[in-house]
C-alpha cells in the first residue's frame, strides 16, 4: 500500500526526507572510500601530491600594514580566480601575515619603529606573494612576500625589527641575521628583555587614585572585589605609571605581569599632532633640494581617514612609482564613511637630505596665527 510521505516540520528545525536502505549503503561506501583516499594521499610524498589552489604565487600592490609589520594589506593586481559560487573575484585587499618571521604589536616597544620601516619599504610597491596556509587571525592567510629578489622576512629580521618564528629556525639564513641583529642590538634587541608576540599580552594597568597604585587587569583581586572603585582610566606602559609617581599593586602585578608592562609601549602624545612625525632616514626620501619632495599618494582600495593626519613626504620620482602601482591594484568599488576628509598637515620640504613635511609658519594674518597648525588647502 502506498503511503504518503510526512510533511515537513515547521519553523527553523532541522530536517530531512526518510531515505530508503539503498541510499544509506551508498553513503557509507563513499565514506569509505574518501577515507581509503585520504590514508593514500598521506601515505604519498609531498611531490606526488596535488599542490593547493592557494599555493599559486600572485602578484599584488602593497596598501599598508596591520597592527604589526609582519601583517600587510594586499591588493592583487590581477583579479582572484572565480570561486565556485561564482561570485565577484574582486577584493578591496588582502591581510598576509609573513609565515616565517613576526613583528612585535604596535602596542609593544618597537612594534612602531617596525611598522614603519615596513612602510618605508613596501608602500605602494610591488611584491609576489605565496600563500602557505591560513594566517593567524580571521581572514588573514599565511605566505612568504619577496620584494624584488629579497624575502620580506628578511629584511626586517636583519633590521632587528622582527622574530624567526619557531617553526622558521631551521632556516639557516635567518637564524642568521637574527643572531647578528641581537649581537648588534638593532631595533628590538635594544630593549634588554624583548618578549616575542606570541609570550606577550597587553596589560589594561588601571589607574589607582585614591591609593596612588595601579592594577594589572580586571582580573586582579581588589579590582574584582571593587569593581575597582576610584579608578580612573589606564596606563598604557609600566613607564607611564611609574613617571606618574604610581606604585604597582603587588596583589596582581607579578613579576611576570611586571615584564609584560615593561616591553608594553608609551600611548601616544595626545598633542601629538602638533609636531610634525620624526621619520627615520631612507631611500626613499632622499633628496637634494625642496622641488624632489612631494607628498605620497593615498593608497589604492582604502577609505582616506577621517582625523586629521601629517602627510607622509616621498621624492617625486617614487610617488609616481607608487601612483602606477596604485593604479594597477585590482579591487572593485570601496564603500566609505561620509565623512569630512581633513587635508593632512605640513609641507614636503627637505631636510638635511631627507624629504620631511614641515609645520608652515603661522603668521597674523594667515589661518591659524594664534599659533595653530593651519592645514594645507
Amino acid at each position: 500500500m502506498q503511503t504518503t510521505p510526512p510533511a515537513p516540520p515547521t519553523g527553523p528545525v532541522a530536517w530531512s526526507w526518510p531515505r530508503p536502505a539503498r541510499h544509506r549503503r551508498v553513503r557509507a561506501a563513499l565514506a569509505v572510500a574518501i577515507v581509503a583516499l585520504a590514508v593514500v594521499l598521506a601515505a604519498a610524498p609531498a611531490s606526488a601530491r596535488p599542490a593547493a589552489a592557494s599555493a599559486t604565487p600572485f602578484d599584488a600592490v602593497v596598501l599598508g600594514v596591520g597592527d604589526r609589520a609582519s601583517t600587510l594589506r594586499v591588493a592583487r593586481t590581477a583579479p582572484r580566480p572565480r570561486s565556485d559560487s561564482g561570485l565577484s573575484s574582486l577584493a578591496p585587499d588582502e591581510l598576509v601575515d609573513l609565515s616565517q618571521c613576526v613583528s612585535p604589536s604596535t602596542r609593544q616597544l618597537g612594534g612602531a619603529a617596525a611598522a614603519q620601516l615596513a612602510l618605508d619599504e613596501l608602500l605602494g610597491e610591488r611584491v609576489r606573494v605565496r600563500v602557505v596556509g591560513p594566517g593567524p587571525d580571521v581572514g588573514s592567510q599565511a605566505a612568504a612576500v619577496t620584494h624584488g629578489r629579497r624575502s620580506l622576512c628578511h629584511t626586517l629580521v636583519a633590521a632587528g625589527a622582527a622574530w624567526v618564528l619557531p617553526a622558521a629556525r631551521s632556516d639557516a639564513a635567518l637564524a642568521r641575521l637574527e643572531r647578528e641583529a641581537r649581537e648588534a642590538r638593532r631595533g628590538l634587541w635594544a630593549h634588554p628583555d624583548p618578549i616575542p608576540p606570541w609570550q606577550w599580552r597587553d596589560l589594561m594597568l588601571l589607574r589607582d587614585p585614591a591609593h596612588q597604585r595601579f592594577h594589572s587587569d580586571w582580573d586582579c583581586p581588589w579590582v574584582r572585589a571593587t569593581q575597582c572603585e576610584g579608578c580612573s582610566g589606564r596606563f598604557w606602559s609600566l613607564e607611564e605609571a611609574t613617571a606618574a609617581g604610581f606604585t604597582p599593586h603587588d596583589a596582581c602585578m607579578t613579576p611576570e605581569n611586571l615584564r609584560l608592562a615593561a616591553n608594553a609601549a608609551p600611548m601616544a602624545d595626545a598633542q601629538a599632532l602638533a609636531q610634525p612625525p620624526q621619520l627615520p632616514p631612507h631611500a626613499r626620501r632622499q633628496c637634494s633640494a625642496d622641488a624632489d619632495c612631494v607628498a605620497a599618494p593615498f593608497p589604492a582600495c582604502t577609505c582616506r581617514p577621517c582625523a586629521t593626519h601629517w602627510l607622509q613626504p616621498v621624492r617625486a620620482d617614487v610617488a609616481r612609482r607608487m601612483s602606477a602601482n596604485f593604479r594597477a591594484a585590482a579591487c572593485g568599488p570601496v564603500p566609505c564613511p561620509a565623512c569630512a576628509n581633513p587635508a593632512p598637515l605640513g609641507v614636503p620640504r627637505c631636510v638635511a637630505g631627507q624629504c620631511a613635511a614641515v609645520a608652515p609658519r603661522a603668521g597674523p594674518e594667515a589661518p591659524g596665527g594664534d599659533g595653530s597648525l593651519p592645514r594645507l588647502p
